[in-house]
């Protein structure tokens, strides 16, 4: 097998599933549980500001765990786009 492409990798970086090789692979980043967050915001970019763009940018970046006051910040961020 080859390697996985850029878009490849931030997906399975972000705890969202690649088809590599014929198969589904998982992340298994530690912050899987909030890949499908991340992506939301990223989606409704349009709602967020400057700071909130930047802070999801941030944490989809990074390759550890989120702290309990970064995931506060993103489950804030991610009510005022999903209006949940």
């Amino acid at each position: 097998m080859g390697r996985l492409s850029p878009a490849q990798s931030r997906r399975l970086r972000d705890g969202l599933p690649v088809t590599y090789g014929g198969k589904y692979i998982s992340g298994s980043s530690p912050k899987s549980e909030h890949g499908q967050m991340i992506e939301d915001c990223k989606e409704q970019d349009s709602k967020l500001t400057n700071w909130e763009r930047s802070f999801i940018h941030s944490v989809s970046s990074q390759s550890y765990s989120l702290t309990e006051k970064q995931v506060a910040t993103l489950e804030n961020i991610h009510r005022k786009v999903t209006g949940g």
